[in-house]
């Protein structure tokens, strides 16, 4: 891995830009990068790493009505590049904060296997909620 800067990026239509304030890396990541999941998650590089995020919401593009600059947002970026300081995602992969709390709520009252099946979408994004209290962007 090597740490790079990169141009800052512009949300798309229906896409948000994220100050990422918390990312994750799933165990899955290094099978990317050595190419063992190519079927379904081809590593083409230079790439990035990583796709749960939480963050504040820095920029938003046409047609993104759910979300503003300045909302605290949890969720995940398909393009493997949940890492750096600022990322994007589409605006449905994303979560603002009560939305969050509320699908925390409804996991806890899961039980079995679709429990376990929500983990990583649940538990690991909400965990970072208490991180995202408001402070200056660094852009």
């Amino acid at each position: 891995l090597e740490v790079v800067d990169v141009p800052r990026p512009a949300p798309g239509p229906g896409e948000v830009l994220v100050w990422v304030r918390a990312a994750g890396i799933n165990p899955g990541e290094a099978k990317i990068r050595k190419g063992v999941m190519h079927e379904r998650f081809p590593a083409t590089f230079p790439s990035g790493q990583g796709s749960d995020l939480a963050g504040t919401v820095e920029d938003v593009g046409t047609g993104v009505d759910a979300f503003s600059p300045g909302d605290p947002v949890v969720g995940f970026s398909n393009r493997r590049s949940s890492q750096p300081e600022l990322a994007v995602a589409q605006s449905g992969a994303l979560l603002d904060r009560r939305q969050a709390r509320e699908q925390r709520r409804e996991h806890r009252a899961v039980e079995g296997e679709d429990a376990g099946d929500r983990d990583t979408r649940g538990n690991a994004h909400v965990s970072c909620l208490p991180g995202l209290a408001s402070r200056p962007s660094p852009v």
